[in-house]
């Protein structure tokens, strides 16, 4: 089988201001789900008789390219892999891709270029890996029926039923108990809170984990915000240490707790844990001094049979990924897997609608067990789900703290009412 790569289908947006005006005016929202001839009867934008045209934008230019870099690659090991295992319903799945410069009026043109039907090059949906999105394209996203699949960037990703997506750490903070179930599992029962609220994400969560702890019985006996290259290590270690904490959970960023953690370990906590920071390479050069160290992750294990069949993915059809751990390259797959999942449930002939109303009423997506469960259902719930693994005493490894209550070892909890007043 000839191997297909990710390829632009047509020229590059913002090439001239012709193509602009003409992108503009081929606006998917002014257009029904209209057939082409040769589509085996069925009659959906971008389908024909042996192939499904998805579109692909991501910032491969701009003040954000470096994060997504690897986005192509990994969407090019799940997509390929599907094709070379027949396809969707025995069609190819062509992928045809924009570059939206992390900026949102060119995400914009883009998407509308994608979507233009005037020349025949129209394509079903569209994979989203980008922070370009925003409410107005995805308003005229949704009044056109065009499904997104991606990466949560933003909260706005939860709130339109077009939109999917794998887990929204922006959606409203809402506790689970899962990190408090941990923490209790470790023999913690006072933990000190790490902070940087100069990182949105980190904000939120920090938010969740009071109630969280305190739901098991935790007491927060301390918090500290922690700003990059200026707070101290030695004095936040020794806040926690005067504070009596046996346990200490981070959302602050990963090379801060790597500089913070070896000032912990004479603490003898019961739990000294991040929220980023899983990097299966740092072994190599810094594993001594992270023995013991623990971090919650949002997929599975490397080492794990989902994990090793994407690395086997990545290495067949994308050897050019340097560094499939990355976030951003799992996101990529994770969400190419997504996308082949609404199309297999958008049946033989498949529509935009069948498409998004299959796909909302999966309720335990776990792209093949890469990721926890996700209700796609109930895209503004928080996730319920972690896997947490620890540095090995011997520094050579990371080792998956398993819920012995759960056959994927995944850690779940449930969500805790909260009351307005």
């Amino acid at each position: 089988m000839t191997r297909q790569r990710l390829r632009p289908g047509k020229a590059a947006v913002a090439t001239t201001l012709a193509l602009l005006v003409a992108a503009l005016a081929g606006c998917a929202g002014d257009s029904p789900d209209a057939g082409g001839d040769g589509a085996g009867g069925c009659v959906s934008p971008g389908v024909t008789a042996d192939t499904i045209r998805i579109g692909l934008l991501y910032p491969d230019s701009g003040a954000v390219v470096g994060g997504f870099q690897a986005t192509p690659s990994a969407v090019a090991a799940r997509i390929e892999a599907a094709n070379a295992a027949g396809g969707v319903n025995g069609r190819e799945i062509v992928i045809d891709w924009r570059d939206d410069q992390g900026a949102p009026d060119v995400f914009s043109l883009a998407a509308r270029d994608l979507l233009d039907e005037s020349d025949g090059q129209a394509v079903f949906a569209l994979l989203a890996q980008t922070i370009a999105l925003n409410p107005a394209s995805f308003d005229w996203l949704a009044k056109a029926g065009v499904p997104v699949v991606g990466v949560a960037t933003s909260a706005e990703w939860s709130n339109y039923a077009n939109a999917f997506h794998f887990g929204n750490l922006f959606n409203k903070a809402q506790p689970v108990t899962t990190y408090g179930r941990f923490a209790k599992a470790q023999g913690a029962s006072k933990v000190f809170v790490l902070t940087d609220q100069q990182v949105q994400a980190s904000a939120s969560l920090a938010l969740q984990l009071g109630p969280s702890l305190q739901s098991q019985g935790i007491q927060v006996v301390g918090t500290l915000d922690i700003t990059q290259g200026i707070s101290s290590p030695a004095r936040v270690a020794d806040a926690i240490r005067d504070s009596g904490a046996d346990g200490v959970i981070g959302t602050i960023r990963a090379s801060s707790f790597y500089e913070l953690y070896p000032l912990l370990r004479p603490l003898r906590l019961k739990l000294a844990m991040n929220a980023t920071g899983y990097d299966p390479d740092l072994l190599r050069t810094q594993g001594q001094a992270l023995a013991g160290l623990t971090v919650s992750v949002l997929y599975s294990a490397f080492g794990t049979e989902a994990m090793n069949t994407y690395l086997r993915n990545a290495d067949t059809y994308a050897p050019e990924l340097i560094h499939p751990q990355d976030d951003l390259a799992l996101a990529g797959y994770v969400a190419a897997d997504e996308m082949l999942l609404g199309l297999n449930l958008a049946g033989d002939c498949p529509t935009r609608e069948q498409f998004v109303e299959n796909l909302r009423q999966v309720p335990d997506y776990t792209a093949g067990g890469l990721i926890p469960p996700n209700d796609l259902s109930r895209p503004t719930d928080p996730a319920r789900c972690f896997n947490f693994v620890q540095v090995s005493p011997s520094g050579d490894q990371w080792q998956v703290i398993a819920d012995p209550a759960r056959s994927d070892g995944f850690w779940c909890g449930d969500v805790i009412a909260t009351t307005t007043g």
